[in-house]
């Protein structure tokens, strides 16, 4: 029987086991590439050709690193276990190790995936492709005795090794060298003159941004200074009104120009009805490019936010399709007490630059639409050095990042944070919005370095704000006060927007859809009739801004449901829904449990003395405006199922806490 390789040495035959392995892994993570490309979730271009994290590599080539690395440790175990134990003779060597290689490799693939793939016809379509590749790669190992014997040397089998591992690197060559490549192929020269066209627009939601930690708002909160440059070119507007203190409802009402109770997008629900005609569908019927890029897994394609983009990136989803950084993540904040950040700003800025260089930059653009949002606000907040002028000892740390990643332990008992507690997550949070505002301050510079920031209407905006121990409440929820509804508004467009003019009268963002439209000079038709039509730039306060919040004890539940020392926590206190109306100096709350809240915001932003007692005649009358305001709410009698979460969806969205 012929010998199957250039030799039969036991070096040379070692040193072929790992290469065998090698080839194993090198065909398993190219199959994984293939068919992750078409997994839900993202594009198969951001798959392969996206770099992130912290090695900068694309999802495709964490995985090709992780496997090159598992099939040389599972190489050696072949290698050594063939040459103590198994023994194996030849033509049957090869295929042996070969197989034990290749189903090790598989065993942990299948693990990794299987714990990332929730949605069953991913799941099957992936599982039966990968069985695919791994029985043609069974069956050229079945193939080397056949070889062998027919005297072909090996010869056969290493063309045929040779042209399956040429196939599989062909995969990853572009994820290697499309990166670097991309940004020398695509156009750096600035626009020229763009008058006469349409202007682009880009909106930047700064999740969780409270309107007083931007100094632009509040000079003694942490410093901001570009986005500060940007307000005094445009127009700020100081206490603006967010329509609800969560994410999902106030994404919902600046997409489609609607208040929570008709759009439905509240946690019941937790999804965008595709009925409603967006901001992002309004400007690709009218011929934009349309881009997002989201950090929240709450906006996500699951949950109906991608309508209208034809370019929907959701990062939150990177680590967990490339596993290494996942996995990585998980190690450096169990091991060396180094949490997840949960917000990927660095590559948000990088995504757009780029995405703009191939979009935006020849003379034939079309103009865009973009979207972005932008997590370094959020928690969990953890010191930055470089942000943060004093950074707490290591047991403050601790016990700061233990309530931040999980801040449902402020409210049970024996787990109160330390009165200096509060103070540090604030400056932490401080910390955050600095290191926003730096790299933010990188995409304000290519915009102005390529002559497109003139002839972009710019909106900076947040959903909600955060509450650190303000009214005995943590994160933004469970509340209708100022700290969580009262958000930052920048516009910036030169050719219509006033440069340096500051507003202090209080408005809604819910008056954004239409805003934006009108900035744009884009003509919205087929939009119900419900669509807010207010145009923040119009001039002059509104009589009456309305807000509202769903019954968010569910959220609560379902964070403490894995606590057991949650098991007797009265959950009566959050069990009510909230409305508030701000009329005039005037501001009224009124919960579906307890009595009202009525305050003086020109006396008493801060919502400390409730006059409801003391001022009966007032009272009354904002409860009839109240009243009205509901009843002129027209609900659209649309149909609301659930979405179909991905699993890795949920499991960004536990990291967040907000389930669990």
């Amino acid at each position: 029987m012929g010998k199957v390789g250039p030799s039969s040495e036991p070096g040379r035959d070692f040193v072929l086991d790992i290469a065998l392995s090698l080839g194993a892994a090198l065909w398993l993570a190219a199959a994984d590439a293939l068919l992750m490309m078409g997994a839900p979730g993202g594009s198969a271009a951001d798959y392969i050709l996206r770099p992130f994290g912290r090695l900068g590599l694309t999802p495709a080539s964490y995985v090709l690193v992780l496997f090159l690395v598992l099939g040389l440790a599972a190489g050696l175990l072949v290698g050594f276990l063939q040459r103590g134990w198994l023994r194996t003779p030849k033509p049957w060597r090869q295929t042996v190790s070969l197989l034990v290689s290749l189903g090790l490799l598989l065993l942990v693939l299948c693990a990794l995936r299987a714990h990332r793939l929730k949605d069953i016809e991913a799941f099957e379509r992936y599982f039966s492709g990968l069985a695919v590749a791994v029985v043609l790669l069974a069956v050229l190992a079945l193939s080397v005795p056949w070889l062998a014997q027919k005297g072909a040397e090996g010869s056969a089998l290493y063309r045929t090794g040779r042209s399956a591992a040429v196939l599989a690197l062909i995969v990853f060559a572009g994820a290697l060298a499309a990166p670097v490549v991309q940004q020398v192929l695509l156009p750096r020269i600035p626009l020229s003159d763009r008058s006469g066209l349409r202007p682009n627009v880009l909106i930047l939601m700064l999740d969780t941004v409270r309107a007083d930690a931007l100094s632009c708002v509040d000079p003694a909160s942490g410093a901001s200074p570009h986005i500060d440059a940007v307000a005094r070119e445009g127009t700020l507007f100081r206490k603006a009104i967010a329509p609800a203190p969560w994410t999902v409802p106030s994404h919902a009402s600046l997409f489609t120009g609607l208040y929570p109770t008709q759009h439905g997008a509240v946690w019941e629900h937790r999804a965008l009805n595709n009925e409603f005609h967006t901001l992002a569908e309004v400007f690709w019927q009218r011929g934009y490019r349309t881009v997002a890029f989201s950090e929240n897994p709450n906006i996500s394609r699951s949950a109906g936010f991608a309508q209208g983009f034809e370019d929907f990136s959701e990062l939150f989803m990177d680590p967990r399709r490339a596993i290494v950084p996942d996995l990585l993540n998980r190690v450096l904040d169990d091991t060396l007490d180094m949490p997840q950040t949960l917000e990927y700003t660095k590559e948000s800025v990088a995504y757009l630059i780029r995405w703009l260089r191939g979009h935006a930059l020849q003379g034939d653009s079309p103009p865009f639409f973009a979207f972005l949002n932008l997590m370094a606000g959020h928690q969990p907040n953890f010191a930055r050095p470089e942000f943060n002028s004093a950074v707490p000892d290591r047991a403050v740390a601790e016990r700061v990042g233990r309530l931040s990643r999980a801040p449902h332990l402020f409210y049970l008992p024996g787990s109160n944070p330390e009165p200096d507690d509060l103070e540090v997550m604030r400056q932490f949070y401080k910390g955050d919005i600095a290191y926003l505002d730096q790299r933010l301050g990188r995409l304000f510079d290519f915009l102005r370095e390529k002559n497109l920031l003139d002839y972009t209407a710019l909106v900076i905006v947040s959903d909600h704000g955060e509450n650190f121990g303000d009214h005995g409440l943590i994160e933004h929820a469970f509340c209708l006060y100022n700290t969580v509804l009262q958000v930052p508004v920048i516009i910036r467009y030169p050719s219509k927007v006033p440069d340096g003019l500051v507003l202090d009268d209080i408005v809604s963002t819910v008056h954004l859809f239409n805003t934006i439209l009108e900035l744009a000079g884009v003509k919205a038709t087929g939009l119900p009739p419900e669509t807010d039509r207010g145009n923040l730039l119009a001039g002059g306060p509104d009589s009456e801004v309305f807000a509202e919040s769903e019954n968010l004890a569910g959220m609560l539940r379902s964070v403490m449901s894995a606590d057991p020392a949650a098991a007797a926590f009265d959950f009566g206190p959050f069990d009510k829904s909230l409305k508030c109306l701000y009329s005039g100096r005037y501001k009224l709350i009124v919960s579906s449990k307890g009595g009202p809240e009525l305050y003086d915001l020109q006396t008493d932003w801060a919502e400390t003395k409730n006059l409801a007692a003391s001022d009966p005649a007032r009272l009354k009358q904002l409860l009839e405006k109240l009243l009205k305001r509901e009843k002129g709410l027209v609900r659209p009698g649309l149909d609301f199922t659930p979405p179909r979460v991905d699993r890795r969806v949920q499991d960004a969205l536990k990291s967040l806490g907000y389930v669990r």
